[in-house]
């Protein structure tokens, strides 16, 4: 009985080490974080991305043209008013919650034969009232790329 039960315990263990991994999301593979456009402008286009950007409330932190390459930052306050009343009442020093939100965008502009590729990455890092980092994530919401990319759209295909 002793063996039946330890040879049962053996196969379950084999079975869930067997599992398939996980395929790869489409954020994994990058496939809405880049567009595609048939025209070689580069300067147009990070003029376009520095616009769509700075309507949005970023930040532009650093361009260079001539690599295509911009970085930006946004700033949100996410504090609930309800924690904070409450961690301050209590002064408990050990209390925390968070306080603001920093999205973090990289755009990179590369020149192909006869187009150009643009890829964009947002990353929300989010700030307990400790100024500690309480979790930091890419972002990958589909729709929140497809936004981007089309108000990223009118700037280069209709010359704004």
């Amino acid at each position: 009985m002793k063996n039946l039960v330890f040879l049962g315990f053996f196969a379950l263990v084999f079975v869930g080490c067997a599992a398939k991994a996980p395929e790869q999301s489409r954020l994994d593979n990058g496939e809405f974080q880049v567009r595609t456009y048939p025209v070689v402008d580069i300067k147009k286009a990070m003029a376009a991305i520095t616009n769509v950007l700075q309507e949005e409330g970023y930040i532009i932190k650093e361009a260079n043209t001539e690599l295509g390459f911009l970085s930006a930052i946004k700033e949100m306050d996410v504090e609930r008013k309800n924690e904070a009343f409450f961690g301050s009442m209590f002064d408990n020093q050990d209390m925390s919650w968070d306080k603001n939100a920093i999205i973090e965008c990289t755009a990179e502009v590369t020149e192909l034969s006869k187009e150009m590729r643009i890829q964009a990455n947002f990353t929300k890092k989010i700030v307990n009232n400790r100024n500690e980092v309480s979790s930091i994530a890419k972002i990958g919401d589909e729709k929140f790329f497809k936004e981007f990319f089309s108000k990223l759209d009118l700037g280069i295909l209709n010359g704004d």
